[in-house]
């Protein structure tokens, strides 16, 4: 019931953080569990894994994203992540500094 998508960025670059696969679903309120799942793990700079239940995908398709669908999957590493972000660019983390 879950479909695997490779997701593909042609000019942003997707951040890791120590805890790299996520739910996409997640609330980041210790309160409220989350009630979906969705797993987005980076790979490359440039690629991406999304498993995910929702309909506008095909499993085994390749998805060019955008840079707001990036700079979005970025925020949610970012809310995941414990102590460490990773990039490979300074750049890709400047948003991030002293949030």
């Amino acid at each position: 019931e879950y479909s695997a998508v490779l997701l593909i960025s042609k000019n942003d670059c997707f951040i890791v953080g120590d805890q790299p696969a996520i739910n996409t679903c997640a609330t980041y309120d210790m309160s409220t569990s989350p009630t979906e799942l969705e797993i987005f793990y980076p790979i490359t700079p440039h690629t991406a894994l999304l498993i995910t239940k929702k309909n506008d995908y095909i499993n085994g398709e390749t998805i060019i994203v955008t840079d707001d669908k990036v700079r979005s999957f970025n925020s949610l590493e970012y809310k995941a992540s414990h102590e460490y972000l990773f990039a490979k660019e300074q750049n890709h983390l400047n948003r991030f500094i002293n949030n």
